[in-house]
């Protein structure tokens, strides 16, 4: 939802003292030199349009217009928000968004986390498609060092008593990338919650992995002890090479 002038230039002042980091109401009054009744009214109306989102009681993220207007119906974050991951969650959204900026082309919450079935250690799993990237590892991940060191304190459980620990995780793969099907992908088919796509192409590209999987007999299996795998051609012979 666009804004007018006014809350616009609210959110501009807050996002421009705050970037992606946490921050509280009494924090953004005096930024803002307004009365705490009228701020708390502007951060209200900011959280309607989608250009704030709420992480605790009386504090607050500031995050990109266009994941703003992006937001749909049916909001994705909407089961989330009272788990103790939600505030490394947005900051990590936000601070995506502000790192790539127009390169970010889909965000997608995957994981523990994201199937609700974490612990207070468990990372916020992120896939970022990002056009263009450096093509070394090495370079995309000084280029994340960016990300992630404001992040560290922003990644705490709502109520900072230790007891939670949750930790953003980013993996940035090109939209390339994405169409040629990598093995992450396998589980994103069942657990992945799309938070930022607005051209489709992580949804296109999952829905395109998982009729494969539906052809082949494809199957994840969860063993007693140790991590799931997938059986991806429940009918091959031993020595036989398994592609989708």
């Amino acid at each position: 939802m666009w804004i007018g002038k006014s809350l616009s230039d609210t959110f501009f002042r807050l996002q421009s003292r705050f970037h992606w980091a946490e921050f509280g109401s009494v924090e953004a009054s005096r930024v803002l030199a307004r009365s705490r009744d009228h701020t708390a009214l502007d951060l209200s109306r900011l959280v309607r349009a989608g250009w704030l989102e709420r992480v605790g009681r009386g504090r607050y993220v500031a995050l990109d217009p266009r994941w703003g207007r992006w937001r749909t119906p049916t909001d994705p974050l909407a089961r989330l928000r009272t788990q103790s991951f939600f505030p490394a969650l947005v900051s990590a959204v936000a601070g995506a968004v502000q790192l790539y900026g127009p390169r970010l082309r889909g965000i997608a919450f995957f994981g523990s986390a994201a199937r609700l079935d974490h612990t207070p250690e468990s990372d916020v799993d992120l896939l970022l498609v990002v056009d263009p990237l450096p093509a070394a590892l090495g370079d995309r991940l000084d280029e994340l060092r960016a990300l992630r060191t404001p992040l560290s304190s922003a990644s705490v459980g709502p109520h900072r008593d230790g007891k939670y620990d949750h930790r953003a995780q980013f993996v940035p793969i090109t939209s390339e990338e994405l169409r040629s099907e990598p093995p992450l992908l396998l589980d994103l088919t069942q657990d992945a919650l799309i938070l930022f796509d607005p051209e489709q192409l992580l949804s296109e590209a999952l829905q395109r992995l998982r009729r494969k999987l539906i052809q082949h007999g494809a199957r994840r299996v969860v063993p007693a002890e140790g991590p799931p795998f997938w059986v991806l051609h429940p009918g091959a012979r031993v020595g036989q090479i398994a592609e989708l």
